[in-house]
């Protein structure tokens, strides 16, 4: 056995090294598999955040478009609303969020999974044309920072343009991609104005790179039958990398080889940097009488290979499926994702090249080398025969127990079987030698050999399959080896995955060489023989299991378990352990076994089964074991190792099981005893109450709920408890009860925390006067788990005892003591484990009810660790080291308080403001340290600096926004309303802020996720982890404290104060040891703490949500709040904000309660509905009680922003983020309330005055333009000027006003300008011909803060003057742009415009005219020059109908025809002077 150890060990990094080796050759036919720290399996949810585009090209760039943006993720597509005649080039706001979810996908989906961005020109009759297109794999977005890109700008392509090149536009995007675990991200965070548009995918200022790719697609070979009528398949392939797709001819494969011949080269355009890992290549069959066509396969070929040239020569690639005719989603997952793959469905010969091209195409070409088929055929189709040998020995676990079944080996095309043999107790005993067979491999495929699949068959079918490389099997020496058949779900004959069974198996696959055919070498000329066999006792020492999942509606399961090994079978069936999710049991199984060499055994299985008293029993876990595992005729019991649970595949584990093996010779079985030593331990369980509890019966509300405590999951086998259950009395009334009790009981444990048992504990209701007690729910408490940290603390501290010992010890004695009782403690080898009988009278049990009033009066400080569970342990020596104070200060205050003056000062407090600049303030570009953030530095005030010469007050050393955030507004700029607080991107609970929970809190479950039968009563709403249907919930909270105490070391105790008080130097000791004193004092402070209700004042703060899930189908949610405490509730119906995922709340709560008490703070998130009732988004909540006794969160004198996440109980997704702070405030003394507000918006007047123009390119024939200017803001209302006829030489005046309503607010940062100028067109549509925009931020913001009249200045003169005199003014030149045909962005004139923002109530009260409408004032807008005048002169109409250059072209005309007449004129008087000439 230490031998067959020893070979897998050495198995495991040869097969690592192979593994790396194959994966360089063979690129191809290996996609990237995914990281499993990476993607893993569970709910994934894309948010897209479209922020605006630019540039866009389209397909006239003379014309306008109406673009639609849509947006494609796992099959499903969104988009945006249209927005109508837009310029190429002009700047578009969408400011839009969109949503795709996908539950339970599974990391090689991940990895397939991509997000497209298509940009069309949309037409309301015909299809929309595209104008780009952006295509990234999945995992190029998680594996970024924080899973997301922000404020990226990527640019468009069109891969069915020829001019494949030009960049088609941009588009602004942030983008995330999560799973269900990770931390949500903010796509909206505020821009540093400095970095703007720095960290972009490409720069657009910068032209990307295109290449060629060209595929080789030449032939395939040996590809399944999917037409049944001709025995044949219409094969065609579809290619595809970065968006660009390409479809090859379809051919019909041969009958007799089923081989395609395609001889074509597709063409795919590649823009780079590509955010795409892989060419995919997609083979189907062709079916005309079905609406989809079926898919045979697909290849992912890497990228990075493709340009590395690797790819140029001809290659075989294999392609791998579902079985053929199965058409099912399985099927299709099979097909499209390699690694799911049970069956080999051909290969394909093809090449790769890629290469710069600035002319790359999108297009299919034959191949015109008339030689090529015969270059193919003699060099491609001949090839080596590789054979396929198999020796098939015994299997084991078969899914029937009395089955007929066979085995099939399937290599390259051929197969090779065994007989069909019946099962006995789920086994058979083939050992047979497969018929061996051969394949040619062609030439160009010996280093990419197909994988070699074994099946195990039923009735004809491969119910269930395993597979393997064909470099694994090499050797032809190798020796049998056990494999695990899955369950192939594409056929479903296997329904569990735990039931496909075992197989010993031999094979070899390598080059046949008929001459040297010597099958002696590796014993293949034989077929293998049965083993001698000899009679075994294997025995299971089985401990107790864990953590089990519940497998009865109660929450509950009655365990017992199945051992099965080489067809014998050993169980506790007729024993289960009633009503626990911890069952013990202490007791070894004796199963007799028939067996040969360790290596034919096949594995030991584990089954932990639920008996049910009707219908079957239902599994809850296995765990498998290697028979050298099991320790061989030993006196002593093999120590046990806790083994995961699973349901028959890696990922599904839940629950754990303590069990280790021995294996004896007949007549050798030594009986021992396997319960370990154990200890006398005191047991206090200080109960603080329950909260949230749900309703155990329908909706009758809870009465008065109690505890239960199941002592006799805690008794060893061979003793008694006197007492075997332990409650708490019925007590407070309602969902939140306060039982405040302390059980305290002896009992036995083990020394070695590995077998401490678990402590089940089970909450009921009491209805009806106690006649009727219902199950609300249950939890477990890990008791070994509490040992263990009690031990590494003491561990430690004894270490530093003995150090000191060795220096100095005038209490020689008393140290040797100490040392011996921390010794003690901190040992406890297994392998030292003595077995000894638990007397039954050895544990007792005691019920203890404190009701003591009064408070500590000192102050508790914990040092705590921010990493540690949720779970707060405490070993108890009372009275180690601790110094009595007999008096006490006068001036000592309660500790609750203590927190009353430690708030910082707010509100108007300019003096404060003044005395904050002299601080020494932390930098506030980085998160603060622990002892920053209790000396005060959660917030900030902002410190302002006088201008000398505008004598302007400017705020300076403005904190880092990702790590503060701003709250309120100053009236003035030092007045001391504003401040910043500190932000933190997760719950505070989970930062180093907060540390430990002072108490145990355990969730109370309800439910069932085992062996759930979908009924009216019993519905499944989910699957869990491992994949099975589970309706299991949290119905409530435990909370209290624990603690345990060895009991011997009371007996030290005064020893123990001895050496504390005797003078000895104990410092580093002392440091340690206070840790652990300070938590067993926290313990009884706690407990005589929970004793009093303080009267205390919650205040929540919530400033903002942001990815809130979409409720409504065709909008964003409309959010409002509710916020709850105990019976208090706050309901913003009324208030709800419309279609928007990030609403800004900036709402103030305050709360009067009790603590402990009605502690659990709700803030719900809900989506408001017309018609129906509103749907809740998702919720958060806050345990007050948890803080209120922290002493680590009552050192913070200000509680830092946290951000929440919002659950909804029908899905593990996170539905949204919440960011917020909560302050407890005890005593009579409340500080002031923070001011949160933003500053309020404010209602302006935009005043655009358009002037002229200049430079604009003349768009009508004659040489004029029929100009006219349309503007908006933002994406508001559209104006226009009027319409200046005929301009001539690119000039046009309108002197015309347009007016804007506008709101200004803190939040709103796109205050954009746009511009664009068109020539109207009376029978066709009008045609654009430039734009500008501006944004006006800082001017907004300006005239808000300022609350004036405000404007903005600009260069007054255009070209050389305006480089010379620099002159600023209200009335100022802009530059104009457009996207040329070739996709640049072009200079295209310059229009004069003024622009101001003036506040509504000054409009009001000085109005002026739209136009040049009355009241024309302010300033006057005089009527426009160079305006079309109506003439009876038509040389005066035709100079103004036509452009200079079209009048030059008139005037030369006529010259010309003068020119002709005076020719025609003459040409008689010529003729007749010659005549007269020649006559004379």
């Amino acid at each position: 056995m230490a031998g067959r150890k020893e070979e897998q060990k050495k198995e495991e990094p040869e097969k690592d090294s192979k593994e790396k080796e194959e994966n360089e050759d063979k690129g191809d036919s290996a996609p990237i598999a995914p990281d499993p720290v990476t993607f893993k399996k569970g709910d994934y949810t894309v948010h897209i955040y479209l922020e605006e585009c630019r540039a866009l090209l389209a397909a006239n760039s003379d014309s306008a478009i109406d673009p639609i943006v849509v947006m494609k993720v796992w099959n499903k597509d969104k988009c945006t609303k249209r927005v109508s005649d837009q310029g190429g080039s002009i700047n578009l706001v969408w400011n839009e969020h969109f949503f795709f979810t996908r539950e339970n996908i599974t990391a090689e989906e991940m990895a397939n999974s991509s997000i497209m961005f298509e940009v069309r020109d949309h037409n309301t009759l015909w299809k929309d044309s595209l104008v780009g297109q952006f295509y990234m794999d999945m995992s190029s977005v998680y594996h970024q920072s924080d899973h997301a890109f922000i404020h990226r700008w990527i640019l468009l392509s069109n891969p069915k343009d020829s001019d494949f090149e030009k960049v088609r536009g941009y588009l602004k995007v942030g983008i995330s991609v999560l799973h269900e675990t990770d931390k949500t991200v903010d796509l909206t965070i505020r821009e540093d104005v400095s970095k703007k548009d720095e960290d972009i995918l490409l720069p657009p200022q910068i032209r990307p790179s295109t290449k060629q790719v060209k595929i080789r697609l030449l032939k395939a070979e040996s590809l399944p039958v999917l037409d049944t009528l001709t025995d044949s398949l219409d094969a065609f392939c579809v290619a595809k990398i970065g968006g660009s797709k390409v479809v090859s001819s379809v051919k019909v494969a041969d009958k007799a080889t089923l081989s395609a011949y395609w001889y074509e080269e597709l063409y795919l355009p590649v823009m780079e940097p590509c955010l795409t890992n892989n060419i995919i290549l997609t083979f189907y069959d062709r079916d005309l009488m079905c609406p989809k066509d079926d898919l045979v396969g697909s290849i992912s070929i890497p990228w990075r290979i493709v340009e590395n040239g690797r790819f140029s020569q001809n290659r075989w690639s294999n392609l791998y499926g579902a079985p053929a005719l199965i058409d099912n989603e399985e099927a299709n997952r099979m097909n499209m994702i390699e690694e799911l793959a049970s069956h080999w469905r051909g290969r394909v010969l093809l090449s790769i090249t890629s290469e710069k091209n600035n002319n790359s195409e999108l297009k299919v070409e034959k191949i015109k080398d008339p030689n090529l088929p015969v270059k193919i055929r003699d060099e491609y189709e001949v090839g080596k025969d590789y054979e396929l040998r198999a020796q098939v020995f015994n299997s084991a676990a078969l899914p029937k127990e009395k089955g007929e079944y066979a085995v099939k080996v399937s290599f390259s095309g051929v197969s090779t079987s065994t007989s069909v043999k019946k099962a006995a107790n789920n086994r058979i005993d083939w050992y047979e030698s497969c018929k061996r067979k051969t394949s040619l491999i062609p030439h160009g495929a010996e280093n990419n050999l197909p994988d070699v699949f074994i099946y195990l068959v039923k009735d004809k079918k491969s119910i269930c399959f395993h597979r393997i490389r064909a470099k694994d099997l090499a050797d032809v020496n190798g020796k049998p080896f056990w494999i695990r058949f899955a369950a192939d779900k594409s056929i479903g004959e296997v329904k569990n995955e735990w039931d496909a069974g075992f197989l010993r198996i031999r094979i070899y696959v390598g080059p046949y060489d008929e001459d040297n055919d010597d099958l002696t070498v590796g014993g293949w000329d034989k077929p293998p023989m049965p083993p001698q066999e000899s009679k075994k006792i294997l025995v299971c020492n089985l401990y107790q299991c864990r953590n089990l999942p519940a497998a009865d509606k109660n929450g509950l399961a009655d365990p017992y378990v199945k051992i099965y090994c080489a067809g014998a079978l050993g169980s506790t069936q007729n024993e289960p352990q009633e009503r626990t999710l911890n069952p013990t049991w202490y007791r070894t199984i004796p199963i007799e076994l028939s067996i040969g060499a360790f290596e034919a055994v096949p594995p030991i299985i584990c089954y932990v089964w639920d008996w049910d008293r009707i219908g079957g029993d239902d599994l809850i876990g296995m765990t498998i074991t290697d028979i050298t595992e099991a320790t061989i005729n030993s006196r002593t019991p093999t120590p046990p190792k806790w083994k995961s649970l699973n349901m028959g595949r890696v990922g599904s584990e839940m629950g754990e099981i303590l069990i280790s093996y021995n294996l004896y010779d007949v007549g050798q079985v030594v009986e021992y005893e396997i319960i370990p030593e154990y200890d006398d331990v005191s047991i206090e369980i200080s109960i603080l109450g329950m909260r949230d509890l749900h309703p155990a019966v329908g909706f009758m509300p809870v009465n008065k709920a109690f505890v239960k405590f199941d002592l006799n999951s805690l008794r060893l086998t061979g003793g008694s408890l006197i007492k075997k259950e332990l409650q708490t009395q019925p007590g407070d009334p309602g969902m939140n009860p306060n039982v405040n009790t302390v059980l305290s009981f002896t009992c036995k444990l083990p020394k070695d925390p590995l077998y401490c048992p678990t402590l089940t504990c089970t909450v009921h209701d009491n209805l009806f006067a106690g006649l009727y007690q219902p199950l609300i729910g249950t939890f477990s408490l890990y008791l070994g788990d509490i040992i263990q940290k009690s031990k590494t603390s003491v561990k430690s501290v004894k270490n530093e005892v003995e150090k000191v010992v060795e220096i100095q010890n005038p209490f020689r004695n008393s140290i040797t003591e100490l040392a011996k009782i921390f010794n003690s403690l901190g040992q406890a080898p297994q392998s030292e484990i003595s077995i000894k009988e638990i007397a039954d009278t050895n544990t007792n049990a005691s019920l203890e009810t404190k009701t003591e009033d009064h408070r500590e009066e000192e102050k508790i400080e914990t040092k705590s660790n921010p990493d540690q569970k949720p779970r707060k342990f405490a070993l108890s020596f009372k009275g180690l080291f601790k110094k009595e104070n007999k008096k006490k200060s006068k001036e000592e205050k309660p500790l609750l308080e203590e927190v009353d003056n430690t708030y910082i000062a707010r509100g108007i407090s300019i003096a404060l403001q003044q005395s904050a600049k002299q601080l020494n303030l932390p930098d506030a570009d980085r998160k603060l340290t622990i002892d920053e953030a209790i000396q005060g530095h959660v917030v900030r005030l902002p410190l302002y600096k006088t201008s000398s010469k505008t004598n302007k007050m400017t705020e300076i050393k403005i904190p880092d926004p990702k790590f503060y955030m701003s709250l309120g507004y100053n009236r003035a700029p030092d007045d001391g309303h504003r401040h910043y607080r500190l932000y933190l991107d997760t719950e505070l609970e989970n930062s180093e802020y907060y540390g430990e929970s002072p108490f145990c809190e355990y969730e109370l479950l309800k439910g069932q996720s085992r062996g759930l039968d979908e009924s009216i009563f019993d519905k499944a709403d989910r699957l869990d982890i491992s994949g099975q249907k589970t309706n299991l919930k949290c119905v409530g909270k435990f909370k209290g404290l624990v603690r345990i105490t060895p009991r011997k070391y009371l007996d030290y105790k005064e020893k123990i104060k001895i050496i504390a008080n005797g003078g000895l130097n104990l410092s580093n000791s002392m440091t340690l040891l206070g840790g652990m004193l300070e938590k067993d004092r926290e313990f009884d402070e706690i407990t005589r703490q929970l004793l009093v209700k303080t009267p205390v004042t919650v205040r929540v703060y919530i400033i903002d949500a942001f990815d809130l899930e979409q409720k409504d189908r065709f909008s964003a949610s409309d959010p409002y709040l509710k916020v709850s405490l105990g019976k208090e509730e706050y309901n913003l119906k009324d208030e709800y904000q419309s279609d928007i995922s990030n609403p800004k709340f900036y709402k103030f709560f305050s709360f009067e309660t009790t603590l402990p008490g009605a502690s659990l703070l709700k803030i719900q998130v809900w989506d408001h509905n017309d018609v129906f009732s509103d749907e809740k988004i998702g919720e958060t909540r806050i345990d007050l009680e948890d803080r209120f006794f922290s002493s680590k969160w009552k050192k913070l004198p200000e509680k830092p922003i946290e951000t929440r996440r919002l659950y909804h109980k029908s899905s593990r997704r996170p539905q949204g983020s919440i960011r917020l702070w909560v302050d407890v405030i005890a005593g009579k003394s409340q500080p002031p309330i923070f001011e949160i507000q933003p500053r309020p918006p404010a209602e302006f007047e935009a005043r655009l005055i358009v002037w002229e123009c200049e430079d604009i390119e003349n768009m009508d024939f004659e040489g004029v333009s029929d100009l006219y200017v349309r503007a908006w803001i933002k994406q508001g209302k559209e104006k226009e000027t009027d319409t200046h006829y005929r301009a001539q030489s690119g000039r046009g005046c309108w002197n015309w006003r347009m007016k804007f309503p506008l709101t200004v607010s803190q939040e709103e940062t796109n205050y954009r300008l746009t511009l664009q100028i068109w020539d109207r067109d009376m029978l066709s549509r009008n045609d654009f011909i430039a734009s500008s925009a501006f944004d006006f931020e800082d001017l907004a913001k300006e005239a808000w803060e300022a609350g004036k009249r405000t404007k903005k200045y600009g260069e007054a003169d255009s070209g050389m003057l305006a480089s010379l005199s620099k002159k600023q003014s209200d009335c100022f030149w802009i530059n104009l742009s457009k996207v040329d045909k070739k996709g640049k962005v072009s200079e295209a004139g310059k229009i004069k415009i003024s622009f101001e923002l003036v506040p509504k109530d000054a409009a009001l009260n000085n109005p002026v005219g739209e136009g040049r409408s009355d009241p024309n004032v302010d300033p006057f807008l005089p009527e426009p020059t160079g305006r079309f005048k109506w003439s009876w002169n038509p040389l005066s109409l035709i100079s103004q109908m036509c452009g200079p250059e079209f009048k030059a072209k008139i005037c030369l005309s006529i010259c010309l025809i003068l020119c002709c007449m005076m020719i025609v004129f003459c040409i008689p008087m010529i003729f007749s002077n010659i005549v007269t000439a020649e006559l004379t």
